[in-house]
């Protein structure tokens, strides 16, 4: 189970200025922050450069660190998130944070491999895997955050700008469908 204490911890000493913060977590969020940019933006520059904006950006701004109750992990994302909308939306014509696309892909042949004794098991995920990629940006990604980084509902709200309960409500409507679709 993910434990943030340390994190909060490390993140207020980078909020103050600490370079051994800032390499901590930049090591230790590089990768989970790089998943999730490619996700939204499939340029791999723009993400590194957007990665290190956040970074940037929070060293040293003592405001970040003065929250109520400091969540890291979703912090990050969150901010990632609106770093790669504000670098998209000033090339392009994305008005709103909403239209960016949320890529969740999976491999159909590694997934055949895995379910090569279950035909029927095997039909039923890839039926779910193109459910989900229908799913609007914002339930791919709740789904992500909530299902694929262990986010709690918490995290997953801070992450999308939402309440907490609308993150509860979010992914239980998401997964009451999902459950619906594949079960005809």
């Amino acid at each position: 189970m993910y434990s943030d204490e340390e994190d909060i911890f490390l993140f207020k000493k980078l909020a103050n200025g600490d370079k051994t913060a800032l390499e901590i977590l930049y090591r230790k969020y590089y990768g989970l922050m790089m998943n999730y940019g490619l996700k939204i933006c499939s340029d791999k520059d723009i993400v590194k450069d957007c990665i290190q904006d956040v970074f940037v950006r929070i060293f040293g701004n003592v405001r970040i660190s003065n929250g109520k109750r400091l969540l890291p992990r979703a912090y990050l994302l969150a901010s990632l998130r609106n770093a790669l909308f504000d670098s998209l939306s000033r090339n392009s014509r994305i008005d709103s944070i909403d239209m960016l696309d949320f890529s969740v892909s999976i491999d159909e042949g590694r997934l055949a491999e895995l379910l090569k004794n279950d035909d029927e098991q095997l039909s039923k995920s890839i039926a779910l895997v193109k459910y989900i990629s229908a799913l609007s940006t914002r339930s791919k990604m709740a789904l992500y955050l909530k299902f694929i980084c262990g986010f709690s509902h918490k995290e997953v709200a801070l992450a999308l700008g939402i309440k907490e309960q609308s993150s509860m409500n979010l992914i239980s409507r998401i997964l009451a469908a999902l459950k619906e679709k594949i079960s005809k």
